[in-house]
């Protein structure tokens, strides 16, 4: 797809493709955008970071029932023994998704 250089100067170009509505730009902010980015790191094409991700509370006082993209990545940067580790030993790989995720995050 051509466009006008000028227009997204600072924005990627992640263009998805339906079957319904043809070819689509996704923002970061797309679910699908760090898994269609990297289908190595996610495999089975498990959900991103999106805008509708609430935080799992038991009481109503908190001030922020959503989870930010930052909080997100930061989550997924931790190491746990009862989660897979492909993320955290993917090598390079896995340092150009940190740097992905800061980019996205900023």
């Amino acid at each position: 797809m051509i466009g006008d250089p000028l227009q997204n100067i600072n924005k990627r170009d992640v263009i998805i493709y339906n079957n319904q509505k043809g070819f689509k730009r996704i923002s970061e902010a797309h679910p699908a955008y760090m898994p269609l980015q990297y289908p190595l790191l996610f495999p089975y094409g498990e959900d991103g970071w999106h805008i509708y991700l609430n935080k799992n509370i038991s009481n109503n006082n908190a001030k922020y029932k959503k989870i930010t993209m930052k909080d997100f990545y930061a989550f997924r940067l931790q190491q746990r023994h009862e989660e897979g580790t492909t993320l955290l030993r993917s090598g390079r790989l896995f340092q150009q998704f940190c740097v992905d995720a800061f980019a996205s995050v900023e």
